[in-house]
């Protein structure tokens, strides 16, 4: 039976290419950290942070409105309109400062939900914690060689089976627009084959991979009923990749 999400899905993958590159391992995998901390969570979240460029347009809108209201309430005018002006430029400024905290604010008051996010999933996830085993997982610069992400899905419709193929396409697409930021010598980028895939890993893919696992491939599960786990695995290698200096190096992920 067809879905509007998964029909969405089929056509936006349609057009994506993938594009593949070298890498050169460094060192082995040798620490953890604790996955359910705030400060993972956090560095999680980075790979949703918004640019500089956007944080510097709403400082700049609220020093504006600042400075507005500085001279509105200095002036001590009568002027009808002058208390709509105090009004909305109170507003402005207190949309200026949400917009300035809401990457904070999101991240802390959605925090709660994210401790023991596997077990309220309605599929098993396996492997997880091997996402974090390494030493530098705090350090975007830092990078799993390989990980694959599979898929063990129950018997069902071709349409269902491509829609699925088709959210796997584009995480990759997603996922490999960080490698742009990166010089390119020693990272993999992430290819998709079918019920699986695989590429180089820092903190802000695993934090693409959480968005994934609970936003895109349990919307599928709620509709399909097709998936029965999902399972992570690592090699021992991490690399190194430096971020590459750009006008756009700030920009959201």
């Amino acid at each position: 039976m067809s879905n509007k999400y998964l029909d969405k899905l089929i056509k936006d993958s349609s057009d994506k290419q993938l594009f593949n590159k070298s890498y050169t391992p460094t060192k082995s995998i040798k620490s953890t950290v604790n996955i359910y901390s705030f400060k993972t969570f956090w560095t999680m979240k980075k790979e949703r942070e918004e640019s500089n460029a956007s944080i510097l347009i709403w400082s700049v809108i609220y020093a504006l409105s600042f400075l507005t209201l500085f001279f509105l309430f200095a002036s001590n005018s009568t002027e009808f309109y002058h208390k709509y002006l105090k009004i909305f430029f109170i507003l402005l400024s207190a949309l200026c400062v949400f917009r300035i905290l809401y990457y904070y604010l999101q991240t802390m008051i959605t925090y709660p939900f994210y401790i023991n996010w596997i077990k309220r999933m309605p599929f098993t996830i396996t492997g997880w914690s091997g996402l974090f085993s390494y030493d530098g997982f705090y350090d975007h610069e830092t990078w799993i060689k390989e990980c694959t992400l599979s898929i063990s899905c129950k018997p069902c419709s071709d349409y269902y089976r491509n829609a699925l193929y088709s959210s796997l396409l584009l995480f990759c697409n997603k996922a490999n627009r960080t490698f742009v930021r990166y010089h390119d010598g020693n990272l993999i980028t992430w290819k998709n084959n079918r019920d699986s895939i695989s590429g180089s890993c820092n903190c802000k893919i695993i934090g693409k991979l959480f968005r994934y696992i609970i936003i895109d491939l349990k919307k599928i599960h709620n509709i399909t009923n097709i998936i029965d786990s999902v399972n992570i695995e690592i090699d021992n290698i991490v690399v190194n990749a430096s971020e590459v200096e750009t006008a756009n190096s700030a920009a959201s992920t």
